[in-house]
């Protein structure tokens, strides 16, 4: 109830740190965007302040190309005042524009100087005009008087003068008639004539109509000085407003600006401070919570871990019970069978109860290897129809004392690959569940393969079950109504549900109380041909491991030899130290399983004593612990010096997994390699350690040796290998090459041989210190 008040406070605390975060965070936003607004709101701002200067430099540029237009406004044709009048609009529609934007721009005299301007240059344009129209006028009219003047020269000198008579003139005479033409002529030149007239009327007529068009354009000339005059000072004038106006629009947005950063920092800040002081707050709950958290994590890992050493504690208690119980029981059975000729009677009832007593036991061990997930697959060939054979007449007895009838229907001849034993418990214990509660009626067997599936089926007319029982029946030590007088511990489909699930199998269940109970399991299995039947056969037959067992228990050396028989492994037995040594004097072994707990000399004596005789192999061969302690650990032994460990109760599969270790060194060559001996020189990965490190010395050794050539210090360098190489059985090559080295008539070709064969030999030994090395970290 503490802890999950705690655990509810914390979660309160946290929500409303939380909900204080997201609200920071929402204000937070809104300050953001209140800001974007502003800022949005400046830029616009900004935007029409660029643009009115924008608006004034073009303007600007419009009133430059208009006063360059104007000064060439005496040689403007239609297109020309065309051009100008659409200027001046563009011109009048920007000071409008400009005037809308800005009430302190006065536009409209601008606007009225422009349009009188444009007026004044017409004028000027008319009057400069008609003065070229006067001197067009004189050009066309001085033509036609130079004209009819020449004609009326023709017609003077045409007209003839009247003769008169020559008279004899005296001299004064003559000479006063000279004086009096003299002045005739004169006359007749100072006479008007018409050509005279008519240019003395056009000059009087052009000259006056020029000076009357010059006086107009001087007139509108001076009126134009004045409109430029007064256009220059409103441009000015406006020039000067939209400069303030501007100037003082970018000194307001640079305030705003100013104004607007140190607000919202301020207020960023505030909202950042708040924050982190909620985060830090709900950090230090985190850290309270937390240190709680692990306290309360503490007492229950400490809690579990009493509990596990409890469970484990059980366990191994009740494996040790079972294990320890098996033995007596097995010898009690044994004894019984001897006597049975005195008192049958007695005796069989003797032996009913003790089978019954060593299948509980059975069941019990089973289970419990199911649960610690020792057992594995170990899968071998075998015959449908022979396992239906084989377990018909191992269960007639039972059915024929219950008047039962028992079939089996096996008619499949194929032959499958996979865990035969394993198969052979699951309809042992399905025909014996079948067989317990069935009083009366039948018990079938069915066994078929079809599609890469065994099929199972075992059916009985016993008392059935309702849908309550079929959803318990397959818990361990659950037992049912109908079982309280039947013996067991309630193991036995349980154990048959774990073990269809190791195969990757399924079962199902299909009972109606009072009729009977059908249970049907599929196990998929590969077919196996012949030809690989024939192959696996020469295989095991090519097996030339032997192996060796010593235990004061037959029952367990008659289990190990007959596992190791179907393996295709030689297996002998003995019960004592003296029978062990007679056979390891006949033979070598492969391997050597010898159990610790045994009367007279234990494991730990067999393997003393082995280390110390030069019997065959004794000093060599692997020797393996069999222990059913559970406090006894792999570590430990080979600590000890064994080279491995097999803890009781074993399936096959590990009894071969252990032996396959180290069998399969012999198949590899690697065999004669026993690093064990060592370990007697102290602790196990420091010795490894510095024999590894001597043999990549003594390799570094024999090169130098070598390249000079040195024959008595290669010499001395094998001798000194001889002592460690024989004990860990690798003397017999270095012998012979410690001896091609003495030998002075041997070439240096057999001796680099030789010396090549020991530096393989030497990365074969390195190359097991590494597997042993690894094989003790696993």
């Amino acid at each position: 109830m503490g802890h999950k008040k705690q655990t509810g406070h914390i979660c309160r605390w946290m929500a409303c740190g939380i909900m204080a975060a997201i609200l920071i965070i929402g204000c937070t936003i809104m300050i953001g965007l209140s800001e974007w607004h502003d800022r949005k709101e400046i830029e616009c701002r900004n935007t029409e302040l660029h643009e009115l200067r924008k608006d004034m430099h073009d303007l600007n540029m419009h009133i430059a190309e208009m006063s360059l237009l104007g000064e060439t406004v005496a040689d403007w044709d239609t297109i020309d005042v065309e051009d100008y009048h659409q200027l001046r609009m563009e011109v009048d529609c920007m000071l409008l524009d400009m005037g809308k934007m800005n009430r302190q721009i006065e536009t409209e005299d601008l606007r009225q100087l422009f349009v009188e301007k444009e007026r004044l240059l017409l004028q000027i344009r008319n009057a400069v005009q008609k003065r070229n129209d006067i001197h067009e006028e004189l050009t066309t009219e001085v033509p036609k008087i130079v004209a009819k003047s020449k004609k009326e020269q023709q017609v003077q000198s045409s007209t003839p003068r009247p003769e008169t008579q020559k008279k004899k003139r005296g001299f004064w005479v003559r000479l006063f008639r000279k004086e009096e033409k003299a002045a005739v002529d004169t006359m007749k030149r100072q006479q008007p004539t018409a050509t005279t007239k008519m240019l003395s009327v056009l000059n009087h007529k052009i000259v006056a109509r020029h000076q009357q068009q010059s006086r107009k354009v001087n007139g509108h000339l001076d009126s134009l000085g004045i409109r430029n005059e007064a256009i220059n000072h409103h441009l000015q004038k406006m020039i000067a407003v939209v400069d303030e106006h501007v100037n003082k629009g970018i000194e307001e947005r640079e305030q705003q600006i100013a104004t607007l950063e140190g607000n919202y920092t301020y207020y960023y800040i505030g909202m950042l401070s708040l924050l982190i002081l909620v985060l830090f707050y709900m950090f230090l709950q985190v850290i309270r919570n937390k240190k709680r958290t692990d306290q309360l994590i503490g007492k229950l890992n400490a809690k579990n871990q009493q509990n596990i050493e409890l469970l484990t504690q059980r366990r191994q208690t009740i494996q040790a019970i079972t294990h320890e119980l098996r033995i007596p029981l097995a010898t009690l059975k044994h004894h019984l069978g001897v006597m049975k000729t005195d008192s049958a009677d007695e005796i069989d009832i003797s032996l009913e109860a003790v089978a019954g007593m060593e299948q509980m036991l059975n069941d019990l061990l089973d289970y419990f290897r199911l649960d610690n997930g020792k057992e594995t697959i170990m899968v071998k060939p075998f015959t449908v129809k022979g396992l239906g054979t084989r377990l018909a007449s191992e269960f007639a007895g039972l059915a024929d004392k219950k008047g039962l009838v028992l079939t089996v229907e096996s008619s499949s001849d194929d032959i499958v690959l996979g865990d035969k034993e394993k198969i052979q418990r699951i309809v042992r214990n399905l025909l014996s569940n079948a067989l317990k509660f069935t009083d009366a009626g039948s018990v079938t067997l069915r066994l078929s393969y079809e599609g890469g599936m065994l099929f199972i089926s075992v059916h009985d007319t016993g008392t059935g079950m309702d849908e309550e029982e079929q959803q318990q029946i397959f818990d361990a030590f659950r037992q049912l109504s109908n079982a309280a007088t039947k013996d067991g511990f309630g193991l036995g489909l349980s154990i048959v549900k774990n073990l269809v699930g190791m195969m990757n199998g399924k079962i199902e269940l299909s009972s109606k109380q009072n009729v009977g109970s059908t249970i049907t399991v599929e196990i998929p299995l590969p077919l196996v041909h012949e030809k690989d039947i024939e192959r696996e056969n020469e295989i095991i037959g090519d097996n030339r491991a032997e192996v060796v067992v010593i235990d004061d228990n037959e029952l367990i050396l008659h289990r190990m030899q007959g596992i190791f028989a179907e393996n295709g492994i030689r297996c002998d037995t003995s019960m004592s130290m003296d029978e062990l040594l007679a056979k390891m004097r006949e033979k070598d072994y492969d391997i050597l399983f010898t159990d610790l707990k045994m009367q007279g000399a234990n494991g730990y004596d067999v393997l003393k004593i082995l280390r110390m005789s030069n019997i065959g192999n004794s000093r060599t061969i692997p020797v393996v612990a069999v222990t059913g302690s559970a406090g006894i650990t792999e570590d430990y032994l080979t600590g000890k010096g064994f080279s491995g460990c097999l803890s009781k109760p074993f399936s096959p599969n590990e009894l071969m997994s252990v032996a396959n270790r180290f069998i399969q060194k012999e198949v590899n060559g690697k065999g004669n390699i026993d690093l064990i001996p060592l370990y007697e020189f102290g602790e196990k990965q420091r010795t490894l350690w510095l024999f590894e490190e001597e043999t990549e010395e003594n390799i570094h050794r024999i090169d130098k040796a070598w390249e000079k050539g040195d024959r008595h210090e290669l010499k001395e360098i094998l001798h000194s290998m001889r002592g460690t190489w024989e004990l860990i059985g690798c003397g017999e090559k270095l012998n012979r090459v410690f001896s091609s080295v003495k030998n002075t008539t041997t070439t240096d070709k057999e001796i680099a041989q030789g010396i090549c064969e020991i530096k393989r030999q030497c990365e074969d030994i390195i190359q097991a210190i590494h597997e042993e090395q690894e094989g003790g970290m696993k």
